[in-house]
């Protein structure tokens, strides 16, 4: 017999859903369906004001075009869970420039990306909760 579980828990702006199926009685057969966040965002339209620069300055990387395409993606505001308190903290998300930008670099780049975002969630970011 094959039991499914659904799971939502709320924490800060996020919602978290997880679906997980197994075995009441093997603990290694249960395995992740579905785990998502899901987040209120704001499309704006445009980039803000301070980041407009980043898409004329001169760089090696990315190409012109690929620059165009992650401005063309937008920006979104989204909220923040804000340590001080602050129940109207947003904070600025360039998501589908990053998706964009892990497309048009190798696959040693996007690694070493990888592990200095794990480094920073799993040690900077515990110590200093305002980044």
């Amino acid at each position: 017999t094959r039991w499914t579980i659904q799971r939502t828990e709320s924490s800060g702006p996020a919602a978290n859903y997880l679906v997980r199926q197994g075995s009441p009685m093997f603990a290694q057969d249960w395995v992740n369906r579905l785990d998502c966040d899901i987040l209120l965002s704001f499309e704006l339209g445009h980039w803000p004001y301070s980041a407009r620069e980043s898409g004329t300055r001169e760089r090696q990387w990315p190409s012109p075009e690929v620059v165009g395409l992650v401005i063309d993606s937008g920006c979104q505001i989204v909220p923040k869970e804000d340590p001080m308190g602050d129940e109207f903290s947003w904070r600025l998300s360039f998501s589908r420039g990053e998706l964009l930008l892990s497309t048009h670099v190798s696959s040693k780049a996007r690694d070493a990306y990888m592990v200095v975002k794990l480094f920073w969630k799993n040690n900077l970011k515990v110590e200093c909760p305002l980044l």
